[in-house]
C-alpha cells in the first residue's frame, strides 16, 4: 500500500498540468498518520478517517472558490459532489491521457464525457416541465 502511494506522488510529481496549479492534495484513507508533502510543496499528502471520500466531499462544500478545483476521482459520489459545487472534475483515467493540443485546454478536450452544471440541468427542467407537463383540463 506504502509503496503504490509513493507511486501516485511520484507521477504527480511529474505530471505535466495543462493549467497553471498551485497546490495538489492527495488524500488517502487511513488513521494516526501525519500529513505530508514533496519538497517543492506542490503537493500535499493528507490522511483521513474514517473516509478519504469524505474529506473530499467535505473539502469541495466548504472551498470558498470550488470553481477553481479541479477534482479528479472515479468515485461516481465525489465528482457529483464536485459538479453540483461548479468544480472542474474528471475520472483519473485523464491523468494518463496525453494533452490533445498545445493549448492548455487539451486535457479537457481529451474527456470525451460533458455534462452540464446541476443549476443549468435543474433550469432545464424545469422549463421542460413547464412546456410539456401542463395540468389536464388546460
Amino acid at each position: 500500500m506504502a509503496q503504490a502511494r509513493r507511486q501516485l506522488v511520484l507521477r504527480l510529481t511529474a505530471f505535466r498540468w495543462p493549467v497553471p496549479v498551485t497546490s495538489v492534495v492527495v488524500v488517502f484513507d487511513a488513521r494516526g498518520m501525519e500529513p505530508s508533502g514533496t519538497a517543492d510543496g506542490l503537493i500535499r499528502i493528507r490522511f483521513a478517517a474514517p473516509s478519504a471520500d469524505a474529506y473530499i466531499q467535505d473539502a469541495i462544500r466548504t472551498s470558498r472558490a470550488p470553481s477553481r478545483l479541479l477534482v479528479v476521482s472515479d468515485d461516481r459520489e465525489i465528482l457529483q459532489t464536485a459538479q453540483s459545487h461548479g468544480a472542474k472534475r474528471h475520472p483519473s483515467r485523464w491523468l494518463l491521457l496525453p494533452p490533445t493540443s498545445s493549448s492548455p485546454r487539451g486535457r479537457e478536450a481529451a474527456d470525451s464525457r460533458r455534462t452540464l452544471p446541476a443549476a443549468n440541468a435543474r433550469r432545464i427542467t424545469e422549463e421542460l416541465a413547464r412546456k410539456w407537463l401542463k395540468p389536464s383540463g388546460s
